[in-house]
């Protein structure tokens, strides 16, 4: 946790208020549901860049997905 603590990552919590809105996005781009939280975590904070190699992510037209190498 110290790591995290000092470096510039801020950890952002899925909330139960997020509910609606990840079953949504989990019917509408067909994602399993811990992808879908995160899409919903995503849409909440404004954040459109996500770095993966999970290709589940590029079925969100809004997101641009990196994959690492």
């Amino acid at each position: 946790m110290d790591i995290i603590e000092s470096s510039n990552v801020i950890i952002l919590e899925g909330r139960s208020s997020l509910f609606p809105d990840f079953v949504e996005i989990s019917r509408t781009y067909n994602l399993m549901a811990t992808d879908a939280m995160h899409v919903s975590v995503m849409k909440k904070h404004g954040i459109t860049n996500i770095a993966t190699n999970d290709s589940d992510f590029e079925r969100v037209d809004w997101i641009k997905v990196w994959k690492p190498l």
